[in-house]
């Protein structure tokens, strides 16, 4: 008899491994077998508790293979067009050629694990490989919410360690230089960018009727979020600047049909843009390392250092958290750092009128 109750241990060619018998939920008796006792045990305490709650695991694990059971769970994700691309990609160029053949019970966390550093000793980025077992934590999720699994393998793999880029905002000189290279028909669209945050999605996909001038406002229907749709308010020169690119390519006053496109009236494309529009707008400011993202970052930075309510930023931002708005966008300025270096001298004389006498005269001002 087993000292493991319910558990039964065979020694064979391959080790000690472990077989769980149990009823599925038709009724059926089925059993599994392990390689380690605590996915065993694991296994055993989850269909003891389902059993008693009336709803068994399945024994599917041994017979659908992950390529079955990746395709089945793509076609039930609702992501945005290019969101589903990259999904794809990384399915059919990294996952399926590695997992494809294996049924979901043969994919544990070791195997996993080597997996991943193989990809980090090919090259992959930190980054890429993290969205690869992004990829498989939700498939596996799945798996286990389906029941097909008890333990979701991709849990405590260990990741390589992902070096967060210097972030630079435009400087006022920057953000002015930018828009002057950018020519008259296309500064409109940059400074749009730069007055309102908006991802290249939201603003490329806005229309004419999102666009109000009488009280100044964009609104921004199509987001990659829910927090992202958003009404965003103008200032007058940003107003006008929109109406300007409106009546130069000959759209005033229609409500259908893109806001921004280019000089001849046609919908802008992101590939386009940034190669025949923003890369040479940089070139000719004499900007290196940015991109059409900074912009983005420009616009939180510029908030953050006007002095605005965080939850302001994060509403005008479009963002979920407020931590993506502060840890990712908002960047100190050399204003700011400078600002704050005297913070303890100006709290402890009490105000911004006061200042400590550096000559050492021990006198305040």
């Amino acid at each position: 008899m087993s000292k493991y109750p319910g558990i039964e241990v065979n020694r064979g060619k391959r080790g000690i491994r472990y077989k769980v018998r149990f009823r599925d939920a038709q009724g059926r008796q089925r059993s599994r077998t392990f390689d380690r006792l605590a996915e065993a045990q694991d296994f055993k305490a989850t269909a003891d508790r389902e059993r008693r709650s009336g709803a068994m695991p399945s024994a599917r694990a041994d017979k659908v293979t992950f390529s079955e059971y990746a395709s089945t769970w793509a076609k039930s994700q609702r992501h945005r067009e290019s969101t589903a691309k990259r999904r794809d990609g990384i399915l059919s160029v990294h996952l399926l050629p590695a997992l494809g053949h294996l049924t979901l019970d043969k994919i544990r966390r070791p195997y996993l694990q080597q997996l991943v550093d193989e990809w980090e000793s090919k090259g992959l980025k930190p980054n890429t490989i993290r969205n690869h077992v992004q990829t498989l934590h939700s498939i596996f999720k799945r798996a286990v919410r389906d029941e097909i699994l008890v333990k979701n393998p991709t849990v405590d793999l260990d990741l390589p360690r992902v070096r967060r880029p210097e972030q630079r905002a435009l400087t006022p000189v920057e953000t002015a230089a930018l828009l002057d290279a950018a020519g008259e028909d296309y500064a409109p669209i940059i400074h749009a960018f730069l007055a309102t945050g908006c991802r290249w999605g939201e603003l490329a996909s806005m229309v004419v009727g999102d666009f109000d001038p009488k009280y100044g406002t964009l609104r921004v229907s199509s987001s990659k979020t829910d927090a992202g749709q958003r009404t965003i308010h103008l200032d007058p020169e940003t107003t006008t600047a929109i109406s300007k690119h409106l009546l130069a390519t000959g759209r005033r006053g229609l409500a259908e049909g893109p806001l921004f496109t280019s000089p001849a009236g046609y919908p802008l494309h992101y590939a386009n843009f940034r190669r025949r529009v923003l890369i040479p707008a940089f070139e000719r400011a004499g900007l290196e390392g940015f991109t059409l993202h900074s912009l983005r970052r420009t616009h939180a930075t510029m908030l953050v250092a006007g002095g605005h309510n965080a939850k302001v930023v994060q509403s005008r931002m479009g963002h979920s958290s407020i931590q993506t708005t502060l840890n990712y966008y908002a960047v100190a300025t050399e204003e700011d750092s400078l600002s704050a270096s005297t913070a303890l001298a100006d709290y402890l004389q009490g105000g911004d009128d006061a200042r400590i006498d550096h000559e050492g005269t021990g006198q305040r001002a």
